[in-house]
Formats: C-alpha cells, structure tokens, sequence
C-alpha cells in the first residue's frame, strides 16, 4: 500500500499559507519546512523556528504544526508527531489532512480505535478522498471488523477505479482474513488481477495475486506467482523481506492459504 505511514509533501512558495506582508525569512523558514526533499531532522528545525517566531497567524502556525508532524511521522517518533497535529487541529477543526496525518500516526502506534476515530472526522469534512477510506478500512481490519473494511476499499474503489492499492488491500483481505465469512478466493483474483494490470509486476502485487490464487484452490499459480515475487525481490537487493515471502512459498506448496494472525 502506499505508505499510509508517512507523508511528504513538496512546496512551492505559491503553495504557501496566505499571511499579509511575511518577512522574506519567515518565507524562507516555511519554504524550508514544508520541503519534503529535506532530511526530516532538518525540517524539524526549520519548523520549530518557525513556530518560534511572533509574526505568524492561525493558518501559518496551523502549518508549521501540520509540517514538524509530518518530519516527526517520517523519523518514527509518532507521540511528538500526534502532539502536533493535535495543535494543527486546535487552529484548523476543518483540515481534514491533518486528521488523517494524526489517524495515521495512531495507527503506526497500533491505536487502531483512534486511528478509525480521526479517519471518520476526515471523511466527515471531505468525503471524496480514496485514500482514507483504505486507511480506515486497514484500521478497521486490525480490529476484526473485516466486513466493514472490504466496504471502505469498495469505497476507494469508486472513488477512485485507477488506484492499483486499493485493489491490492481488497485483494489481500479477501484472501487472508481469518474470517470465513470475509474471505472470497475468486473476488481476491480479480482484485489482485487488476491491480496488476494497473501498477505492473511488482513483489507485493505478485505476493498479494499468489495469496488470493491460494484461498481459490489454484496452488500451481499461486506458487508461479509467490516464486516470481521472490525474483523480484532477489534482483532488486530487497532480500530482508525473502524469508517471509519465503514461508508463504512452503505453505502454497503445501496446498495450504496464508492466514494472518
């Protein structure tokens, strides 16, 4: 999926938050904070001056919050990252992305509630963005409730039917879920199917293609599609992740599915 753990952003000075009349080293300091390229420890100083300076309104004070949030998320400190986009959301109730910047967080801190809390405020101010509902239904899947997660990436789906990672979330729900009641061997393999024909052959899609294949009794293509997702990662140097893709090949050879846990 794409990483619904971290979030850059890259701005143009046109991009930046209306503010009458700031100086050109208040421009520089949110020009630096803001800009993702920078290394995260970097932008957090640029924020933090930032925020330190006393010629900042709401929406600028807003986004130096949102943006040292956003630097924090990206170095994995995410209680310093939630602090400040409780602050962000204090100036700005209606920012929807700050929400799901916080949910977000949450969610890497496996505070599943409250990350499932944050993504419905989001959907609450701006219903329109795919990318929450995958957010929230992953959320939603981690506290069992599966039915109501292949509805939020049926959601994404319509909001969005060019969105390769929604198809591949559905996918690997539909095949893993450790509820019967969830699982569809043949609806995986169509999600899993046309995420591949949007996005291309990637180990992830593969692997995920490999599991649905497996819950729909076709273990030879499930194996096929587990072994090229294991070349993949071999020619790409990614080796850390071979051993797991590694031990979801023995079970396809087993004539068995994956589960998750």
């Amino acid at each position: 999926m794409r990483s619904f753990l971290s979030i850059f952003f890259i701005v143009s000075l046109t991009a930046f938050p209306a503010q009458a009349n700031p100086s050109k080293e208040v421009a520089r300091q949110v020009f630096l904070c803001g800009l993702g390229a920078l290394q995260p420890e970097v932008r957090i100083e640029e924020c933090t001056t930032l925020l330190q300076t006393n010629q900042l309104d709401s929406q600028l004070e807003a986004f130096g919050y949102n943006f040292r949030g956003i630097a924090y998320a990206d170095l994995g400190q995410f209680t310093s990252a939630i602090e400040d986009y409780d602050q962000a959301i204090r100036l700005n109730p209606e920012d929807a992305s700050a929400f799901i910047r916080r949910g977000l967080a949450f969610y890497s801190l496996k505070q599943y509630e409250r990350a499932v809390e944050d993504y419905d405020r989001a959907i609450g101010i701006s219903s329109t963005d795919a990318d929450v509902y995958i957010y929230r239904g992953s959320a939603l899947s981690k506290l069992g409730e599966g039915a109501r997660a292949i509805e939020d990436f049926n959601q994404a789906i319509l909001l969005d039917p060019e969105e390769s990672v929604a198809y591949s979330v559905k996918a690997w729900h539909l095949a893993t879920h450790k509820s019967s009641s969830v699982r569809d061997g043949r609806e995986a393999v169509k999600a899993a199917q046309k995420a591949v024909s949007l996005d291309g052959e990637n180990a992830q899609h593969l692997r995920i293609l490999a599991a649905a294949y497996a819950e729909d009794g076709q273990f030879s293509k499930a194996v096929k599609q587990q072994e090229r997702a294991i070349q993949l990662l071999r020619d790409q140097g990614k080796i850390d992740n071979i051993a797991v893709f590694e031990s979801h090949l023995s079970l396809y050879k087993q004539g068995r599915p994956h589960r998750e846990e």
